[in-house]
């Protein structure tokens, strides 16, 4: 694992899963480990809408809300 900081040099760790409650850091330059311990596996999800799927296909189109005229560019462009 790597640390970038803005202003200052990188930090560099090995990380080892022990188990599903232990994480360890071993900070390489110095040689200190460092020992994590949680509850185990906690899940976050992120909150989202609810999708209403009853709509059809042509209700979920955009509709053109200005009203449509012609190009008027003309092509420069040679074939």
């Amino acid at each position: 694992m790597t640390l970038n900081y803005d202003y200052f040099d990188n930090e560099y760790f090995e990380l080892s899963v022990i188990n599903d409650q232990t994480v360890e850091l071993f900070h390489t330059t110095s040689g200190t480990v460092y020992e994590f311990k949680g509850r185990g596996y906690i899940e976050f999800l992120k909150e989202g809408k609810i999708l209403d799927k009853s709509k059809s296909s042509a209700e979920k189109k955009r509709k053109q809300r200005t009203v449509k005229k012609e190009n008027s560019r003309v092509n420069t462009r040679e074939k």
